[in-house]
This record gives structure tokens, sequence and C-alpha cells, in this order.
């Protein structure tokens, strides 16, 4: 067993390689290499070359640092990351795994989300790959959607229960 430290923020000069913890006499220590994902910045072309998945995620991660604020940007980053995914064979599973990964890192506000999701239909429409189809899409979102609504009434009956007590049955 190993253990590396991956760090993704933004300082050059952080980089811990141990962890000490003590009490009551009894005392763990743990030296371990330390990978800084920023460093892997002068690195696109190889990461961009390589059909390791790993090389994805870093990819995504350092697009995120350098799109936080220019989401136009954000947007094609992530829709030329979608295309790698298509274009290196991965399984299907493997593609979901990573398209929810870039999803996670990536985020786009709703208006760029949308041009998002339709630029990736046509993609997937051109490749005649649809590993995420438009339906389970929709239905993502409305899963979401009703998440939202589900937790909203639960907070509501919490709120009413604690300014007027008990509610009447039937109340839904």
């Amino acid at each position: 067993m190993v253990s590396l430290a991956v760090l993704t923020d933004a300082s050059p000069t952080w980089r811990p390689m141990r962890y000490e913890y003590s009490l009551w006499g009894c005392r763990v220590s743990l030296v371990f290499p330390v990978v800084k994902v920023r460093a892997y910045r002068e690195r696109w072309a190889e990461l961009g070359a390589s059909d390791n998945p790993f090389a994805t995620v870093v990819l995504a991660h350092l697009q995120s640092h350098a799109t936080r604020r220019r989401l136009s940007q954000r947007l094609e980053s992530k829709l030329q990351l979608v295309r790698r995914l298509y274009e290196r064979g991965y399984a299907r599973d493997d593609v979901l795994e990573l398209f929810r990964f870039l999803d996670w890192v990536l985020t786009l506000p709703p208006a760029l989300e949308a041009r998002f999701q339709t630029a990736v239909i046509a993609l997937e429409r051109e490749r005649q790959m649809p590993y995420i189809t438009s339906i389970e899409r929709m239905s993502l979102e409305k899963g979401r959607q009703e998440g939202r609504q589900e937790g909203e009434m639960v907070l509501l009956r919490r709120m009413l229960t604690q300014r007027f007590g008990p509610l009447p049955s039937g109340v839904e």
C-alpha cells in the first residue's frame, strides 16, 4: 500500500509532504510524495495526446481554474473535453463517469448549459454514439427538480410544525 497526495490547489508553493498526529503519548507520522496538478499546465500537449482517462481528469481540472471567470471559454473547453471522450473510444461506462466528472468540475450557468446540451446532442448524432441520450438528460434534470421540491416541502413542514405545532392529518 502506498500513499500519494494529489494537490489541486492554486498555490505554487504549498506542498505538504508529511502528516503527523499525536495523542496521549502516541504518535503517527506519514511521509508521502506529492503531485501538484497545476504543474501539468506545462504538459498540456502531452495530456492531450494521452489515451489515459486520468489525462482527461487533469485537463478538466486545469480548465476549471483557467476558465473560472470566462464562462464562454469554459463552455468551449467542456465541449472539447466531451469530444475527447468520444474520440478516445472509451467504454460507455467510462464515458459516463468522465462525463459526470466534467459536469461537476466545469459547471455552467443555465443558459450556457442549454447550449452545451444542444451541442452534445448534435455531437452524439454526428458520431451516432448516444452515450447520454437527451431523454436521460431530461430525466436527470427532472429528478433534480423533484428532489429540490421534496426538500422544500420537508423544510416547509418542519417550519410550520415548529411555528404552529403538529399539523392536522391530511396536510401534505
